[in-house]
């Protein structure tokens, strides 16, 4: 079915590309997130108990969802 539509003048736009910058700030977002946020979770594993860092380590995500 989608085939057909998709055959048809009322088949959506393709979607652009992303351009450079786009990749760029992507890639440099995800580096600095994962780079800063296992430090500070292996930091935080160094001096405190391994559940409740653990715990708050895995809730973060959560919290942030209705963010986005």
């Amino acid at each position: 079915m989608a085939g057909l539509v998709a055959a048809t003048p009322l088949a959506p736009p393709l979607p652009r590309a992303p351009g450079r910058l786009v990749l760029a700030l992507t890639a440099v977002t995800a580096l600095i997130g994962l780079l800063l946020g296992m430090t500070l979770f292996l930091y935080a594993l160094q001096g405190s108990k391994t559940g409740i860092i653990a715990t708050l380590s895995a809730t973060s995500p959560v919290i942030t969802l209705p963010l986005l």
